[in-house]
């Protein structure tokens, strides 16, 4: 919500959704969204084909596992002539890394990096997006 506030100032969102459950929990209690959705979206977002006009992602997608089932479910819930915004770590996150070595790794177990792309290597995973339009 935090993130959200930022970007869209003074609007309730449609929907948050988040596979963490306290992170949901701070979600409805900052009342950012109309709804809150637990779900994985790389298996499946639980709203109805073209639901949203906007989707915004914030450095979470490549956290999950199934990439390009996360961007089929993104595009899935994307109205036809919709916008996603997302903002996605690459792999020099951690290249910059202000705190020691040891902080970056354990952060890496907790928190499993399966697709800090750079821009090249996102190309191969759009077009379902891209399709939409």
């Amino acid at each position: 919500g935090y993130i959200a506030d930022v970007c869209f100032p003074g609007r309730k969102l449609d929907a948050g959704v988040d596979l963490s459950e306290p992170a949901l929990a701070i979600s409805r209690q900052r009342g950012k969204y109309a709804s809150v959705l637990h779900a994985d979206a790389g298996k499946h977002i639980p709203a109805a084909d073209g639901s949203f006009g906007t989707i915004f992602n914030n450095s979470g997608i490549e956290h999950i596992d199934d990439l390009d089932g996360a961007i089929r479910e993104i595009a899935r819930v994307l109205r036809p002539g919709g916008t996603v915004h997302m903002n996605v770590l690459n792999s020099r996150y951690f290249d910059w890394w202000p705190h020691p070595r040891s902080t970056a790794d354990d952060y890496r177990r907790y928190q499993p990096f399966h697709h800090a792309l750079d821009e090249a290597g996102w190309k191969t995973h759009l077009p379902p997006l891209v399709a939409r339009d």
